[in-house]
């Protein structure tokens, strides 16, 4: 699920390749944001010739089916579904309807891909950026380029120049494929990082969250000699590693490693054994590779070390997790990500932090930044529109319906509503502002992720060096024997695909 450039977003990491994980579930939220006014009929609104219904598939933003009883107090997503009608007030001849197909919140590009083949698409659909056209699964045939009414003005903006004035420069990159196109509309992006319990870090007499790696271990030391447990998530090294491990490994094998992809076909398992075949991912030639396993263990010292002995990957079914400790108020921190919606399920007052800076933790902290390794700008808010090939009842006059109905919910003001509506991620365009308990997770752009150990993954090596993570956060293990072990499982593995694969470096 792996490029050089970014490593595969967290909601993809639970399934591999479709794409489609975490953030395919269906969570329903209540809003915390006002429900915005409907702008006013105004001359310089589009004048759409198209009378009819639009379908659409949201994904994790899919309003709830009318009539549908989710429990007693169950809120529900329903942002779309009010700016759907305020749209429809504006066009009186056009409505949304959004589509529920038997696959629910379980779809698949292979599923989209056949639907395309058929003609039978939704008009508006989800689908993450980087699974469309060039080295994507779905033909860049079936969804139109979006790139050049970017360039336009948003006519539900008013005084904009272009729509893309209101989308950070980093999200343009990074949605931009190989071949120039942009399929998809992206207005949210998830992150990984802390949440925390205020009434627990106020009786231990923290008054604000910590913004280095040092005031971190050092607030949690503190929370301990208070009778707090700080923390009892267990340890995912799936996170962890692309956060800090990126880091370790620095700008240059970055960079490096973004141009071998395109070398390599996007092959991260190629890319990954080039560079340790070039020692920069061999521990046995780089310590960086492991140097910061220490630095991560003097945090986890001080979690509850009932969770941390749990390897992650195959942790028992019946074991009580650090999330529901957290969500009990028995810890005060939790390592997640922004799609747990700890704010809405704790009875107690939440914050959020991402991770601190790590720079001077060790010899091998860089400057690089890796927000974006885990996590970045590839969620639930990535819709595109059908073209003609992959949908049959488009025609240019629905075109520019659905058009301008991407431009309706593609405002900040109306970013911020859907988004902080769901509080499974942070709105990303300019002038949006993330739900409060989340705003300590906004997006920080320039994430670069390098491929480094994720090759290991799905190998037996990888559940060596899982296992061995574990053990030597635990305490089960020295830092001498978790080296011998894992540049045992790396030669081992490597040595295997360069000769199995035939590749020559």
């Amino acid at each position: 699920m792996l490029k050089a450039k970014h490593k595969l977003p967290l909601a993809a990491l639970v399934v591999g390749s479709t794409a489609v994980g975490i953030m395919s579930m269906p969570v329903f939220a209540a809003s915390p944001s006002k429900e915005p006014s409907r702008p006013a009929a105004t001359a310089s609104l589009p004048k759409l010739r198209f009378h009819g219904t639009i379908t659409m598939y949201a994904q994790v933003y899919e309003p709830p089916i009318k009539g549908v009883n989710f429990g007693p107090g169950a809120p529900h997503v329903t942002a779309l579904r009010v700016l759907a009608n305020q749209f429809h007030k504006l066009y009186p001849n056009i409505h949304i309807k959004f589509y529920w197909p038997s696959l629910g919140y379980n779809i698949t590009p292979q599923w989209q891909t056949t639907e395309a083949a058929g003609g039978q698409m939704p008009d508006v659909f989800w689908q993450f950026y980087s699974a469309i056209g060039p080295t994507g699964q779905i033909p860049g045939a079936a969804a139109y380029n979006l790139s050049p009414y970017f360039n336009k003005p948003n006519p539900f903006i008013p005084g904009n120049k272009a729509w893309k004035a209101i989308m950070p420069g980093w999200l343009l990159n990074t949605i931009t494929r190989p071949n120039g196109a942009i399929y998809v509309l992206d207005g949210d992006a998830m992150n990984v990082g802390f949440f925390y319990n205020k009434r627990l870090f106020k009786k231990a007499g923290i008054a604000k969250p910590p913004t280095t790696w040092g005031q971190l271990v050092a607030d949690a030391k503190r929370l301990k000699a208070h009778g707090i447990m700080p923390g009892a998530d267990v340890p995912q090294m799936a996170w962890w590693d692309p956060v800090m491990g990126d880091n370790f490994l620095g700008p240059k094998v970055a960079a490096l490693a973004a141009k071998l992809s395109v070398r390599f076909h996007h092959n991260g398992n190629e890319v990954a054994a080039y560079l340790y075949h070039q020692g920069y991912e061999n521990e046995a030639k780089n310590p960086a590779v492991l140097a910061w396993w220490p630095v991560l263990k003097k945090l986890y010292q001080y979690w509850n070390p009932a969770q941390t002995a749990i390897n992650y990957s195959s942790q028992p079914s019946n074991a009580v997790l650090g999330v529901t400790l957290f969500e009990a108020g028995k810890s005060a921190m939790v390592f997640n990500g922004t799609w747990n919606q700890f704010p809405l399920q704790c009875k107690f007052p939440v914050g959020s932090f991402l991770v601190p800076d790590i720079q001077g933790t060790s010899r091998y902290a860089s400057s690089l930044n890796t927000y974006g390794a885990a996590g970045g700008p590839a969620d639930g808010f990535e819709f595109g529109i059908s073209t003609p090939k992959a949908d049959h009842t488009m025609t240019p006059a629905k075109f520019q319906a659905a058009l301008a109905w991407l431009q309706f919910i593609g405002t900040p003001r109306h970013d911020q509503y859907v988004v902080n509506n769901g509080q499974m991620a942070v709105p990303i365009f300019k002038g949006a502002k993330p739900a409060k308990s989340m705003s300590g997770m906004a997006f920080h752009p320039g994430g670069i992720a390098t491929s480094a150990p994720w090759g290991l993954w799905g190998t037996h090596s990888g559940s060596v060096i899982w296992t061995d993570f574990v053990g030597y956060l635990d305490g089960q293990m020295t830092f001498r024997q978790v080296k011998a072990s894992f540049e045992a499982a790396e030669a081992k593995t490597y040595a295997h695909w360069i000769k199995e694969y035939h590749w020559k470096f």
